[in-house]
């Protein structure tokens, strides 16, 4: 008897570029190093896939958008750790409003790169403030990325959260990575 084992390999990734939307409102100064951490060990993951990736950082005020980065593989621990607190305070949290702006302005389009594959974080412990809809910031990207990979990750305050709070729920980020057949990630989590 003879057994065929075999597999297909996913094509390799060749580049990806990794936004990371940051709410920097007064709530969330105790989240920057948790945010820090985490993308230096997505960057390590990342790095065992390819080196041809970068990171960029934004504020989620559309009005007074900031815009840290490229990080890359030449980019120091110390670079991915001191970037999230590198960016200004702002009062507005729309994180699909100013996603939009930032990959619609001069920055957006030198940061984004046409066949690379797109990551989207979206990072925040209040909800999604802009007047844009879950489901037509999802099909905006959709049709903005149609010719590359692309997805989103939502970090943000959940319903039965670990912070116990019973406000401020992150619904728009939850809708949009239920589009996406995934959850949010609580932000109150111990370890994300």
């Amino acid at each position: 008897r003879v057994v065929v084992d075999s597999y297909v390999q996913a094509d390799q990734l060749e580049e990806l570029d990794v936004l990371v939307v940051l709410d920097t409102s007064g709530s969330m100064s105790d989240n920057y190093e948790d945010v820090a951490d985490g993308m230096d060990i997505l960057r390590t993951d990342i790095e065992s896939l390819t080196l041809d990736y970068q990171f960029g950082y934004i504020t989620m005020d559309p009005s007074r958008l900031n815009y840290i980065g490229p990080y890359d593989s030449s980019s120091s621990a110390i670079d991915m750790l001191m970037a999230p607190s590198l960016l200004p305070m702002t009062m507005l949290e729309e994180g699909f409003g100013a996603t939009y702006t930032f990959l619609e302005s001069e920055e957006g389009l030198e940061f984004r790169r046409p066949e690379a594959d797109f990551l989207l974080f979206l990072i925040s412990d209040e909800n999604e403030q802009s007047a844009i809809s879950a489901d037509l910031f999802y099909d905006w990207l959709h049709d903005e990325f149609k010719d590359t990979n692309h997805d989103v990750v939502a970090i943000t305050q959940l319903e039965d959260s670990e912070c116990g709070y019973t406000y401020d729920i992150g619904e728009k980020y939850e809708e949009l990575v239920n589009l996406y057949g995934k959850d949010p990630i609580d932000i109150c989590e111990e370890d994300w």
